[in-house]
């Protein structure tokens, strides 16, 4: 008889999706759209069930959490993010179709990236 595990999960990498300088390794790299999925049994019955997406860097795999409005964006991105990265569009069109997408994690990240001028001083700072 084989048991049945009373708690799983696992997680799928569905591919790149944004390339984005990351805050851990400094390097501008493609972050992949990976799902997570976890549940929980009783007497072998599936009682409850997550399911959540983040993205990671493929360098340094840093992790962005997203919300489940993102999550679903990134999803529905999917297809433009790979025939970009793959070479069948080019940049401007795949920055304007991402403009389009109005992702909630990128205006933090940008906001949170950008560089600023001291008015004091004037020294530029990140």
């Amino acid at each position: 008889m084989n048991p049945v595990r009373p708690i799983g999960g696992c997680s799928d990498d569905l591919g790149p999706v944004l390339r984005l300088p990351c805050i851990r390794c400094g390097v501008t790299q493609w972050f992949h759209l990976k799902h997570h999925s976890a549940f929980v049994r009783i007497l072998g019955f599936k009682v409850s069930e997550t399911s959540l997406y983040s993205l990671h860097c493929a360098k340094c795999e840093h992790v962005i959490d997203l919300s489940n409005d993102d999550a679903r964006k990134a999803i529905a991105f999917l297809p433009v993010a790979q025939a970009f990265a793959a070479g069948r569009m080019q940049e401007p069109d795949f920055l304007a179709r991402l403009g389009e997408v109005g992702f909630h994690f990128l205006k933090e990240f940008a906001e949170t990236n950008v560089n600023w001028t001291c008015p004091k001083c004037g020294e530029e700072s990140p």
